[in-house]
């Protein structure tokens, strides 16, 4: 009896031998979900280490990422300004309120 629950199990923990209509995401993520109730407690911690660890890495790079944008945006607001253009075009622009803008 163990080898066949063996053998269903390695047909749906695989994803190239699941059968097609078990290869939708939302049963991938099933998938994923019952492996990791599978884990041992140093196991568990582990996982969830690294998840906090990528979670914090990500986030970090999603704050660099808005703030270089901004950045971005703040040169060219100071550079269309410098120009002449009227406050009201860069607010369309650059998505700034007036007074982001007078600020420059």
């Amino acid at each position: 009896m163990r080898k066949i629950e063996e053998r269903y199990i390695s047909l749906l923990t695989d994803f190239d031998k699941r059968p097609a209509a078990l290869k939708e995401r939302i049963f991938s993520k099933h998938f994923g979900e019952a492996e990791i109730a599978k884990f041992t407690p140093t196991e568990l911690k582990e996982y969830e280490d690294s998840l906090k660890a990528y979670r914090d890495v990500k986030n970090s790079i999603d704050t660099a990422l808005e703030k270089g944008r901004m950045e971005g945006v703040i040169q060219v607001a100071k550079k269309l300004l410098e120009s002449g253009m009227d406050v009201d075009t860069i607010m369309k622009m650059t998505d700034l309120s007036r007074s982001e803008i007078e600020k420059l």
